[in-house]
């Protein structure tokens, strides 16, 4: 894999987030985590300069993704976004890849998986 990337990770799940820093570290990356839609936004806010590519949660209970998304949006409209969900909700997904996000991919994954996304979403431009 090419250089070092920098990725915000927003989910409501702290043991996932940690679990997805560890995975990322492993693979020569640097995160920040945020537990909540808001907490995103502000992370992004503050260091949008940095950050290649967001992983979405699609569920969470504060704002859910959908929300987040635009959010995010607002703040960098060329933002990278990947959607993420223990459930394929086709409908949220297919909503948020037409408003821009770059992908989809279903809790839990793997390493591996993990490797293939950023290969497609971030080193193929």
């Amino acid at each position: 894999m090419g250089a070092q990337r920098t990725l915000l990770l927003i989910d409501d799940d702290g043991d996932l987030l940690e679990t997805w820093r560890l995975m990322l570290e492993t693979l020569g990356h640097v995160t920040f985590a945020a537990d909540s839609g808001p907490r995103g936004v502000e992370l992004l806010a503050e260091h949008r300069a940095r950050i290649d590519l967001v992983i979405l949660d699609l569920w969470m209970p504060e704002i859910d993704g959908r929300s987040t998304f635009r959010q995010l949006r607002q703040v960098d409209p060329e933002a990278r976004v990947v959607v993420t969900s223990g459930s394929r909700a086709a409908s949220e997904v297919n909503d948020l890849l037409a408003a821009g996000a770059l992908g989809f991919i279903a809790k839990p994954f793997g390493i591996e998986e993990l490797r293939d996304l950023l290969e497609r979403t971030i080193e193929a431009g």
